[in-house]
This record gives structure tokens, sequence and C-alpha cells, in this order.
């Protein structure tokens, strides 16, 4: 009887949330397919990195236009819920919006898909509504 030594779901979706807390971008982007489905949510007109994108190289120019445009001073993945292939990760985030100075606190919810040790399909759930209000321009500094 062999031993499967290979990461579960929840494994692979943990290292990938891990590395992105401590800001090891090529770790996350090492974790996910070639053909991965990467959807964050948000209205792309105002949220312009919340665009649908394939592969890692598309991964990787989401990530260089949320941290053009945000500075995470938290980030957590709390909660990590499984159903065969899909992890559901629970979270919050403080974001400070680089363009206004304006910061949200948020939950959010992630949706990932795990075949063959790698992330081929993520969805993501978060205040976008507290977002576009942080991208506002106005003379305060509220967190929303």
């Amino acid at each position: 009887m062999s031993v499967d030594s290979s990461p579960s779901p929840r494994t692979v979706v943990e290292a990938a949330v891990a590395a992105f807390t401590r800001g090891d971008l090529e770790a996350v982007l090492g974790a996910m397919a070639d053909d991965v489905d990467f959807l964050p949510s948000g209205p792309t007109e105002h949220l312009t990195w919340t665009a649908n994108r394939r592969g890692p190289s598309g991964v990787q120019a989401y990530f260089a236009e949320l941290l053009a445009q945000v500075d995470y001073e938290h980030f957590s993945g709390d909660r990590f819920l499984v159903d065969g292939d899909d992890v559901f990760v629970v979270g919050n985030a403080k974001m400070l919006f680089k363009a206004t100075g304006r910061r949200i606190e948020t939950g959010w919810v992630g949706c990932f898909t795990v075949k063959g040790e790698r992330i081929v399909r993520y969805r993501d759930y978060w205040d976008t509504a507290s977002a576009l209000l942080a991208l506002t321009p106005t003379d305060s500094n509220d967190v929303y």
C-alpha cells in the first residue's frame, strides 16, 4: 500500500495565503496552475486590478496593479473550510489606498479550487463598496 505524500488542497491554500501575508509573491505565483482562472470581485472600471486573469502571468499582473494602489496594513486568513478540492478562506484585511490616504477594514472570503497540487480557480468576495468610498477624494482619512 502506497502513501500519498502530495499536499492536500488545504495545505496548498494555507501556504499560498501565508506567502501573501508575508509578501512572498513568488511563492504565491508558484502555487498557481498554468491555466489558473483568477477573478477578484469588484467593478473593474473603478477597481482596475479586479479584472479576470489567466495563468501565473495574469496573476502577477493582478498583484502589480493591486499593490501599486493599495498597501496592506493587515492581512489574515483566519478560517479554512474544505469541501473536496475546494477551499474557502475567511479572513480580514486593513488596506490603505495610496491615491487618497484612506483606509478600509474588511472581511474577505477567498474560494480556491486545487487540482494536482496547484490552484486552478480563485474567486474572492470583500467589501468593494467601502473600497469605492476610500477611493473617493475627501478631506477625511476615516476608516470604513
